[in-house]
């Protein structure tokens, strides 16, 4: 007997769905006025918050009320690196992070998701623990870049 897949239309999937349409957003603010703009800088600032805070609750709740999908396995992974890339494509742009860093970044972080994507279809590959570690220490330098904090 086959287990019966949850329905894609749950609270984790609807908040991952949401950190993909908050990045053009978070873009728009984070690069308002050349980044100059303490207003949008807090704009930007809370939009990758709420984007982080709900990355890791979408998580949680699938997990404890097993509403892991084959979408939550795809889009989960994509929203976590559309808002990370574009608030280092846009640091970088606004001249706050070298280019180096964030190509570097960004081609390892990409060449992990598409390794990861290539076998999600077949298994759940949880994040280990310093994956999670990663993703908090990046997700808090991030903010610290994006906040209005040096200005």
């Amino acid at each position: 007997m086959t287990e019966q897949q949850p329905s894609n239309w749950n609270v984790p999937n609807a908040l991952t769905t949401l950190r993909i349409v908050m990045v053009p957003f978070f873009g728009v603010a984070l690069l308002h006025d050349g980044g100059s703009s303490n207003g949008w800088r807090w704009v930007a600032y809370v939009l990758f918050a709420v984007a982080m805070v709900t990355d890791k609750i979408d998580g949680d709740l699938a997990r404890k009320h097993n509403l892991v999908t084959n979408f939550g396995k795809i889009a989960d992974p994509i929203a976590d690196k559309a808002i990370t890339g574009m608030a280092f494509i846009g640091l970088s742009v606004i001249g706050e992070l070298w280019w180096w860093v964030t190509i570097i970044v960004l081609v390892r972080e990409w060449s992990v998701t598409l390794a990861r994507l290539s076998i999600a279809r077949h298994v759940v590959m949880a994040a280990s623990r310093s994956g999670k570690a990663k993703t908090m220490a990046q997700g808090l330098a991030l903010g610290g870049f994006v906040g209005p904090f040096k200005h």
